[in-house]
């Protein structure tokens, strides 16, 4: 753990570990003016109940691996440290601060052939090989309460925002469906977020990412947005296939979890966000791994291997605006529509293999998305909306330039 000033000079730094693996995943700030470091260690110690004068760990691990939470004051002086764990092999991901001074910990526990290794601190139930696995400790590292969630695929949580109503946000990858405590169905690799109360509750969910079975997304890192809701960040790819490339991924999200715009930014290979950190004048700078070289977003090229990629973005990235402030151009024929067809033509959208695409009714509900394949910047798509019933509808284009935006008619 290294300390620095605002201007990069090292104040103070220090080590903390055991003889073998010891790894340092997330840390936060305390009310005390400390930190609270967690990760996870797979060294038994010297024998039971003992220690190493060359350890900092002061209780013994229960299986493979366990969680390990570190307590250091001001100074990087340790305090205290408590093991979390269970009979398998435990990890964490991600830790924050909750308004009563509590500390909550996303993590991931070990499960054999979907059955959830109880024993130790871990309690709940398992629902398939992995599971999001949330933590609530107290200010002293005392487990409050402990609690599973997930279906019948994988499910693993990686990051966590406390709610001013002492609850938590908890998004990360899920590949279930409706099965388990998870009421919402996610095909491919797609993402779910969980408001959860101060208990671990459940309150509400929702899952983002495409309809289609053969289509990636994660999310790594999550904000309050200055504006109001949340910002999520991580990458997207258009394929599971090995080989092909993620995106920056960039979502709002309202008060609810719902999506209120989107975007996307990469090159010719693999580029995801790990954070977002907000900016002045309403500017948000993403930052995170690239490997692309000079193509599409990307203006230099790579250095050898992933490289870190900064994109600093202005206040109205993700606003939903009509064609003709991006310089694209929409139609919808015949518009408005007696039937069941509607072309969609779309021109000057940027570089991009497909574009989302949606229909919403005059509630702000989504009634259709479907990805559409780009060919030199532009679309031609029949869009059947012979089940809509008569009103106004919006059609929604997710392009790499912006969201655009077309009204439509159903009689």
């Amino acid at each position: 753990m290294v300390k620095i000033d605002a201007q990069g000079n090292k104040q103070w730094d220090k080590r903390f570990g055991s003889r073998d693996l010891d790894v340092l995943k997330s840390a936060v700030a305390s009310p005390d003016g400390g930190y609270l470091l967690v990760g996870y260690t797979n060294t038994p110690l010297v024998a039971p109940d003992q220690t190493s004068p060359n350890e900092d760990r002061t209780q013994p691990i229960l299986g493979g691996s366990d969680v390990w939470l570190v307590k250091i004051d001001a100074q990087g002086n340790k305090q205290w440290d408590k093991r979390l764990g269970g009979f398998g092999a435990e990890e964490v991901y991600d830790v924050v601060n909750a308004p009563n001074g509590d500390f909550i910990l996303a993590c991931l526990p070990s499960e054999n052939g979907g059955n959830l290794i109880h024993g130790g601190d871990v309690t709940g139930t398992g629902f398939s090989t992995y599971d999001y696995w949330i933590v609530r400790i107290d200010a002293q590292g005392n487990k409050i309460w402990d609690e599973t969630y997930g279906g019948s695929g994988q499910d693993i949580v990686r990051a966590l925002l406390a709610t001013p109503d002492g609850g938590v946000l908890a998004v990360g990858g899920s590949q279930s469906p409706v099965s388990g405590n998870k009421g919402t169905h996610t095909e491919g690799k797609g993402c779910w977020l969980l408001k959860l109360d101060a208990q671990g509750n459940k309150q509400w969910e929702q899952v983002y990412g495409s309809v289609l079975p053969l289509t990636a997304e994660y999310i790594y890192t999550m904000i309050n947005n200055p504006r109001g809701g949340y910002l999520l960040g991580g990458g997207l790819s258009q394929s599971i296939a090995p080989d092909f490339p993620y995106d920056f991924w960039f979502v709002d999200i309202d008060a609810d979890g719902k999506v209120r715009g989107e975007q996307t930014f990469g090159g010719d290979k693999n580029d995801g966000i790990n954070n977002i950190i907000p900016g002045s004048g309403g500017a948000m700078w993403l930052v995170g791994g690239s490997n692309s070289d000079i193509s599409r977003h990307k203006t230099a090229n790579s250095r050898g291997g992933h490289d870190i990629w900064v994109v600093k973005l202005g206040s109205t990235v993700l606003g939903t605006k009509e064609s003709t402030d991006l310089g694209a151009s929409i139609s919808l024929f015949p518009n408005p529509v007696n039937h069941g067809i509607v072309t969609i033509e779309a021109k000057n959208l940027g570089e991009q293999l497909s574009i989302k695409t949606e229909v919403m009714n005059s509630l702000g509900q989504r009634v259709q998305l479907l990805y559409l394949p780009v060919r030199q910047s532009s679309i031609k798509h029949q869009l059947d909306v012979s089940a809509l019933a008569q009103g106004m509808y919006t059609v929604l284009l997710y392009t790499s330039v912006g969201i655009i935006t077309k009204q439509l008619v159903k009689n």
